[in-house]
């Protein structure tokens, strides 16, 4: 039988093409964007570092990479992820966020007077109220 499919390396030929001219200030503007953040990275406190969860040695690390190299490296999964909880602590977890949320709809339903028997002001009933369930 004759056989009418292309050969793969045809198929991907759309891959293959240079990108278009139209790209190209995209592609610089992303490139100077990269050197910028890089060489910035290693000057930041360690304390910023921390908050970014990216070791002083990491920094020079990416510092040291090629702009055009805008893939992360691999990073080791930790050692000692958090415990997941058990069926009990997830229960109780789930009982205080529905208590939570009943009583912040309750709370802003209640009128000024109601608000002022139980020493809150309507802005703090409604800060109260504002927060999403999952808030202490």
């Amino acid at each position: 039988m004759f056989d009418c499919s292309l050969p793969h390396s045809v198929t991907m030929l759309p891959a293959l093409r240079r990108p278009s001219w139209r790209a190209l200030p995209d592609a610089i503007a992303r490139a100077v964007r990269v050197i910028v953040t890089r060489r910035s990275l290693p000057e930041l406190e360690p304390r910023l570092l921390e908050d970014i969860g990216v070791t002083p040695s990491e920094a020079l690390a990416e510092a040291e990479r090629a702009p055009w190299d805008l893939q992360p490296p691999r990073r080791r999964p930790m050692r000692n992820p958090m415990p997941k909880p058990s069926g009990r602590v997830l229960g109780e977890i789930v009982r205080k966020a529905i208590s939570r949320w009943q009583t912040r709809r309750k709370l802003a339903e209640m009128d000024t007077r109601l608000l002022k028997d139980i020493g809150l002001s309507y802005a703090d009933a409604e800060q109260e109220a504002n927060k999403p369930f999952w808030q202490e």
